[in-house]
């Protein structure tokens, strides 16, 4: 499986699904009422996510991707295992053999790339500069978490709020760091439904779309009403960018790219959780890359340098 392919070329999602959100084939009218503010779409993101303190799901991922050669498709399993604040670990394997392997923890962010020639793993620290850079830039917690619809949002975030009626759900534009997302939200709950990653000029890098929620753990409970998560997600990442309008509409060219994550009914992670996971030392010393590649700081307007340390012990 080639995984790493597009590692260079445009973002990677490592987490993912089926095209859902908030279709609509007429126009939607706003509903009455006043709109939310940013505190609302703050306070609902708040009250959802400390619900979900730790989280597992399982399931099928399945990537398509066009290059110089053709059109490819390979699949696998996932395993995403999640706990707050920014612990991380998503695992693809195939037929029992690990593909790639990204995680966060202890103030590292990592991705591990078995199939890679030579194997290699490439690390970097939360505090660098927040730039985007294809599949490394996806794999920082904040961006992996915001791609599930799983981020904190604050409300000195979110810049803008309005009715899509397209769509017919509320859209935010939310600026975190450098980067820039306009999140779609469901009427009265505000529920994260999809997200536009947009470049400096308000095109469509990444699209994430996500459906068919459930409560981890348990049926539907008055107890946690705020506790969905997605098991169906889809992204697809356009090389380049596309025109954030035709995407919406559904006329923008084939994205480059698009990976998707079919779970089944997530837990809420307790039996999976492994300190070992959140560990980068422990699983370096498990996975034994060939070569480790640290993500150093960089001069602005540059992306961040990487340089091999070569082989692991």
């Amino acid at each position: 499986m080639h995984w790493h392919a597009l590692r260079a070329g445009g973002w990677l999602a490592a987490v993912v699904c089926a095209i859902g959100g908030c279709d609509a084939v007429r126009p939607v009218p706003q509903p009455d009422g006043l709109p939310p503010d940013a505190a609302a779409v703050a306070e609902a993101q708040r009250a959802r996510l400390s619900a979900i303190p730790t989280l597992a799901m399982r399931g099928v991922a399945e990537l398509r991707w066009t290059d110089g050669s053709g059109a490819h498709v390979e699949d696998g399993d996932f395993e995403l295992v999640l706990r707050a604040p920014v612990d991380t670990s998503l695992r693809v394997t195939k037929f029992g053999e690990r593909v790639l392997w990204a995680g966060s923890g202890n103030g590292q962010w990592w991705l591990f790339e078995p199939k890679a020639q030579p194997s290699r793993v490439t690390v970097g620290a939360f505090d660098l500069p927040d730039r985007e850079d294809g599949l490394l830039a996806l794999m920082r917690p904040a961006h992996l978490l915001a791609t599930l619809g799983l981020r904190p949002i604050d409300a000195s975030e979110v810049e803008q709020i309005e009715w899509d009626s397209r769509l017919g759900c509320w859209r935010a534009l939310v600026r975190q760091g450098t980067s820039q997302m306009s999140i779609e939200l469901r009427h009265a709950s505000l529920l994260p439904l999809g997200v536009d990653w947009l470049d400096a000029h308000g095109n469509v890098r990444v699209r994430s779309e996500m459906s068919v929620f459930a409560w981890p753990g348990a049926e539907e409970s008055v107890t946690r009403p705020g506790a969905l998560v997605p098991t169906r997600i889809t992204v697809s990442i356009f090389d380049p960018p596309a025109e954030v309008a035709l995407v919406r509409e559904g006329r923008a060219p084939a994205p480059q790219a698009t990976l998707g994550l079919s779970a089944a009914p997530p837990t809420d992670g307790t039996s999976r959780i492994r300190d070992r996971l959140f560990d980068f030392e422990s699983l370096r010393a498990s996975l034994k890359p060939e070569v480790v590649e640290r993500v150093s700081g960089a001069a602005a307007g540059a992306f961040p340098g990487v340089s091999p340390e070569g082989a692991a012990p």
